[in-house]
């Protein structure tokens, strides 16, 4: 199937000597390249603990690609986010490069992205900051059932300008 979406929401409450409560929700949406495609996604989440706000951050991302045969694509991607807590009002990535489908399943799939990026950060304390970076991503999949699997990905932006500067995500 060309299309696929998935919907996620999570909820965490404690009591007892603190009252915590952690609230989630993502939204993704992935057309295949045939032979171009997208993808892109909305997330959310926030923690409040005994009433005060201890955590949110949102995420929007889009990426297009274009395949060029079954282990290469090119691609171009943006994201913009808010995190306070993590010191950033907002910071919007643009990226472009390629991509190596090491793995293609049916069971496993691993995919190699790099490329370029440039990143735009607006800070919550001091001045911000716009630079020129690489992007280097590794993604694998296992696929347990056809409805179900095991993702995980891990992302490393490095900023040309200050090599001391750079920011590194992992997701499950």
């Amino acid at each position: 199937k060309p299309w696929s979406y998935a919907l996620a929401f999570s909820y965490l409450g404690t009591t007892g000597n603190t009252d915590t409560q952690t609230f989630g929700t993502d939204f993704t949406f992935k057309r295949l390249p045939a032979p171009w495609g997208v993808e892109g996604g909305v997330s959310y989440l926030r923690g409040e603990q005994n009433g005060d706000l201890t955590a949110e951050r949102i995420k929007v991302g889009l990426n297009g690609m274009r395949a060029f045969g079954p282990r290469w694509e090119y691609f171009m991607a943006g994201t913009w986010e808010r995190d306070k807590f993590s010191g950033f009002d907002s910071r919007t990535t643009l990226a472009t490069g390629a991509t190596y489908k090491a793995l293609t399943g049916p069971k496993n799939e691993l995919a190699f992205d790099m490329g370029l990026s440039w990143t735009d950060e607006n800070l919550v304390w001091g001045p911000g900051d716009n630079y020129l970076g690489g992007m280097l991503a590794l993604r694998y999949a296992h696929n347990w059932t056809p409805k179900s699997k095991f993702l995980q990905r891990f992302l490393y932006v490095p900023n040309f300008e200050e090599g001391s500067n750079w920011r590194g995500e992992s997701e499950t």
